[in-house]
């Protein structure tokens, strides 16, 4: 199993690929006991979606999908010390 099925690929050359993550700069982290694959600059929906996880749960028998609406807020560790933002 690939780390990031979902992930584009850094040889492709189109309007998605960004600059934000540092893709020289791997990590991994456990959300709800599943490993998870990004990259530093990675928010956390991008890295589960690129591992290819798209649902939080079922509701009613009919998977939830995983979007920014569902997301949990999430800030920067700086901008949580900044009272002004």
């Amino acid at each position: 199993m690939r780390d990031n099925p979902n992930r584009l690929g850094t040889e492709a050359d189109h309007l998605l690929q960004g600059s934000a993550i540092d893709r020289s700069r791997p990590l991994r982290f456990r959300l709800n006991g599943r490993e998870v694959s990004g990259f530093v600059g990675d928010t956390v929906l991008s890295a589960v979606l690129a591992s290819g996880i798209d649902t939080v749960g079922k509701r009613g028998g009919v998977p939830l999908a995983l979007s920014a609406h569902h997301a949990p807020a999430i800030t920067f560790t700086a901008l949580a010390r900044d009272l002004q933002r």
